[in-house]
C-alpha cells in the first residue's frame, strides 16, 4: 500500500509536498484556535 493511498480514493493526493504542508498547516491553525479557546 502506498502512504496516503486510501485518502486518494477521496479525492484527496497527499503524495506531493505541497499537500501535506497545507495539511499540517490546516492542523496547526486548528492547534491555535483550540489554545486560544482555552485562554480567554
Amino acid at each position: 500500500m502506498i502512504a496516503g493511498g486510501t485518502m486518494k480514493h477521496a479525492g484527496v493526493d497527499m503524495s506531493k509536498p505541497d499537500a501535506i504542508r497545507k495539511a499540517v498547516s490546516y492542523v496547526g491553525s486548528l492547534i491555535d484556535k483550540l489554545e486560544h479557546s482555552y485562554q480567554v
